[in-house]
């Protein structure tokens, strides 16, 4: 694949194919819900020209006419939100609008149907490859109202994927494991199922600073690393 992977900085923008040929450009954050974060993070994307923003945890609010959730729209950009509105989302992925004469894509629904989860196969004037992004959330299950029934993101969606393309996994994960913190004890058995998928995709690791914490707040005792991203070895 013509493409060149100039490494990742969280919340900065990634570069995936040369400008000889185009580039694409993202950013990712994890919002908190907050409306003013998400406002900021949009307007930054703009004034950087960033073709796809991907948000976590994006502020939204519920239409009582619709019975189906929104959020915060941009005039430079396409927003694209998981298919099943009943319930809050907790991804959302903004496309520039100005990009299209690069990239095209189209919501993969067949790939999974999830509030946590967004896949989008983008293409134009590169080979073809599928962006994912995920939040990691515990999910009671429909029969159940106990956390005991719960399953997350990960072991509810990613583990059962199967993909054929090459891809990117944005998300933010929740999880801790010495592959993106060295300082990370005790991986739980869903920390040590996930780096097993990623190791059958021969994924790599994108975060240039693959130490850098990415979750802050001022009681933090030590480094936490939770918002990373990765691409297949087929890339």
């Amino acid at each position: 694949m013509n493409t060149s992977l100039k490494g990742f900085i969280q919340e900065e923008e990634i570069s995936l194919v040369s400008k000889a040929s185009g580039e694409i450009s993202f950013i990712q954050h994890n919002v908190g819900k907050r409306q003013e974060v998400q406002q900021t993070l949009l307007e930054i994307g703009f004034k950087r020209k960033t073709d796809i923003i991907l948000v976590q945890e994006p502020s939204a609010w519920k239409d009582r006419q619709k019975e189906s959730y929104f959020s915060i729209p941009h005039p430079a950009f396409n927003l694209i939100l998981p298919s099943n509105l009943a319930i809050r989302p907790r991804v959302a992925i903004y496309i520039r609008k100005t990009s299209s004469s690069l990239l095209q894509y189209r919501n993969r629904e067949d790939i999974c149907q999830d509030t946590d989860t967004i896949a989008l196969e983008i293409y134009g004037q590169f080979e073809r490859f599928l962006l994912l992004n995920i939040y990691n959330k515990r999910q009671l299950d429909e029969n159940s109202r106990t956390q005991k029934n719960s399953t997350t993101t990960i072991s509810r969606i990613i583990l059962e994927l199967e993909l054929d393309l090459p891809f990117i996994l944005i998300r933010d994960y929740n999880l801790h494991y010495t592959w993106w913190n060295a300082l990370a004890r005790n991986p739980t058995k869903e920390a040590k199922e996930l780096v097993s998928w990623l190791d059958k995709y021969n994924c790599q690791l994108l975060n240039s600073d693959k130490q850098e914490g990415t979750f802050y707040r001022s009681n933090i005792r030590e480094k936490s690393i939770i918002d990373l991203a990765f691409y297949s070895g087929n890339f």
